[in-house]
């Protein structure tokens, strides 16, 4: 299709005129970096002109991992500092900072007010930045710690704990009468379809909106749903009123479309969802959510089943690093992985051992791969209530950002847990393992609560203590990391190990 430069033109007008009043920007250039432990570093007047600077992604890590002769790699403190200059034009606005993951304990200042912290490398996370911002220069300073922590997941793996702000970082603005900008790194929006069959099927769509300014709205939500040609299906809308500085839930939902395009690894197909929110039929916020139609489930003697059908599931793992970048890729890249076991044959990824990228989620989509992805719970737990509610906000990060995702099948939450037990004294193995058990109850239960339409997983290894313990029990899904014929055993000992757990 051809357009010609006034056609363009015009298009610019009208999105300029009508579009939605959400503005995202790409924050990855031009960040000031140290790698030190730098007190002053977080205030506004301090002259980081000797600093490095780098572009996002970012890890300190990239050539220091298993150097010759040295099996260490710096785990500690770094610094990144930036400027943003806003307009006065622009303070009725609000503002936020959304980073699509960090490495893995941050803190973030802005004119040097704390605006507050993540814990965890792996998962998005969004900062409200508009009260602490003013018209002109402001300086933006990012406190990160990699520094070994044993309340932080993962406490011990076989893969490396980069550190940096490894993935995307976004600035975004928003009309004061916006959707949730604050629900775990989320976009606040999700798509479920209750209701899918090869005849017809339904969409819901659920969210909240926020009215931060000072006056009581009447507004509308609107949902546009696409197919993959942009023929609109469906369209719902509804009225809410919102009290200043308050928020009100929706959910719309839309049954019997008929003639809906299913997604499998074969035929991916995907829809749009356009969620808007309205004033008098002005567009202040929008968000764009892309979803597929499909239904699945596990069997215990059959297997597999996608869309009423048998599949086999056959595919890999997959880590999010690579020689001389460390972990601080490209969407490319991330992409690159996937079209690979795409090419393979595959049509199955287990997101070993932590949540990734967006880009990789949205890869999975396109390509048709179906999706185990998990939290970083690998080889241990600590016995502490901090360690425990942090494995549980990393849970309920993961679900929410990736929930409307049509090729996520599994939500992990363990990874052979049990791994460090060999070295653990006899005074303290049996509480290791009434905590390991209590934890996954707990992590199940969220699972189950925040998405009850997909399957738990849990990872094990060779060891007689995950069925002795009950484990093995918890999750809707069993998952057998083995090595017979590599680490132990012969390679005909897989096929036995298989038959009695099946059993």
């Amino acid at each position: 299709m051809k357009f010609s430069i006034l056609s363009i033109f015009l298009w610019l007008v009208f999105v300029s005129l009508f579009g939605q009043s959400r503005l995202t920007t790409s924050f990855n250039s031009h960040w000031s970096f140290n790698k030190s432990d730098i007190v002053l570093a977080s205030q506004e007047s301090y002259d980081d002109s000797s600093w490095n600077i780098v572009s996002l992604p970012h890890t300190w890590n990239d050539k220091d991992v298993l150097p010759d002769g040295d099996r260490g790699y710096y785990r500690g403190v770094g610094w990144y500092r930036k400027h943003i200059s806003i307009p006065d034009n622009k303070l009725s606005k609000r503002f936020y900072l959304h980073f699509e993951g960090a490495g893995q304990l941050l803190k973030l200042y802005v004119n040097g007010e704390l605006v507050g912290s993540h814990i965890g490398g792996y998962s998005a996370f969004t900062f409200d930045i508009t009260k602490f911002l003013r018209e002109g220069d402001n300086v933006l300073a990012i406190r990160l710690d990699n520094t070994p922590n044993s309340d932080i997941a993962p406490l011990s793996a076989d893969f490396t704990f980069f550190g940096g702000i490894y993935r995307d970082v976004f600035l975004i603005e928003t009309d004061p009468v916006h959707f949730e900008m604050l629900d775990y790194g989320s976009s606040g929006i999700y798509i479920q379809t209750p209701k899918v069959s090869q005849n017809s099927s339904s969409v819901k769509v659920k969210g909240t909106v926020r009215n931060d300014s000072d006056t009581n709205k009447k507004i509308d939500v609107k949902v546009s749903v696409y197919d993959g040609s942009h023929v609109r299906v469906a369209q719902i809308q509804k009225k809410l009123k919102i009290a200043a500085q308050d928020q009100s839930v929706f959910e719309l939902s839309k049954s019997d479309l008929q003639n809906i395009h299913l997604w499998s690894p074969k035929s991916p197909n995907l829809y749009t969802a356009e969620v808007q929110v309205l004033d008098n039929g002005k567009v202040l916020d929008e968000v764009i959510e892309k979803f597929g139609f499909r239904w699945f489930h596990f069997d215990a003697k059959e297997g597999f089943f996608l869309n009423g059908k048998p599949l086999k599931l056959m595919g890999a793992n997959r880590h999010q690093d690579y020689w001389g970048l460390g972990n601080a890729l490209s969407d490319d890249l991330h992409r690159s992985d996937l079209q690979l076991l795409k090419q393979m044959g595959g049509n199955f990824i287990r997101l070993a051992h932590y949540p990734q990228d967006p880009a990789v989620l949205g890869a999975a989509d396109e390509l048709g791969l179906l999706v185990w992805e998990e939290t970083p719970l690998v080889n241990e737990v600590t016995l502490s209530q901090q360690h425990d509610d942090n494995a549980e906000v990393m849970l309920k990060e993961m679900i929410r950002l990736h929930y409307n995702h049509p090729s996520v099948i599994l939500w992990g939450y363990m990874n052979e847990i049990y791994w460090a037990h060999r070295f653990l004294s006899d005074t303290i193995v049996d509480k290791h393992t009434e905590a390991t058990v209590a934890l996954a109850k707990r992590l199940e239960k969220v699972a189950r609560e925040e998405d009850p339409d997909r399957y738990t997983a849990m990872a094990l290894h060779n060891y007689p203590l995950y069925e002795e313990s009950g484990l093995d029990e918890i999750p809707m899904v069993v998952g057998w990391n083995l090595y017979h014929g590599w680490y132990y055993d012969t390679y005909e000992g897989f096929g036995r190990f298989m038959d009695v757990q099946h059993k």
